[in-house]
């Protein structure tokens, strides 16, 4: 049952970003943060069931940090993080 849970989790992180693709800048940045936010929860989840080596989250977490720090970026840059309004 893991494996048919993994094939379909495979595919998950792709179908919640598309979406992001006919987005704005801002919104979009916003929903890949946060599927990449959920990613790394399923995984850490998986790394502690066994699922994955436990070598992975070392790896998976200054990585998953990075991406999400540059998608707070864009959503900043974007106009998102000075409350949405242009002065």
């Amino acid at each position: 049952m893991i494996l048919h849970d993994r094939y379909l989790w495979s595919v998950s992180p792709c179908l919640l970003a598309w979406p992001a693709v006919v987005m704005p800048q801002g919104p979009a940045a916003l929903v890949i943060g946060g599927t990449l936010l959920g990613c790394f929860l399923v995984d850490r989840r998986w790394t502690r069931m066994g699922a994955l080596p436990p070598w992975y989250m070392s790896l998976r977490g200054p990585l998953t940090a990075a991406a999400v720090t540059g998608m707070g970026l864009t959503m900043y840059a974007s106009g998102m993080g000075d409350g949405g309004g242009k002065r």
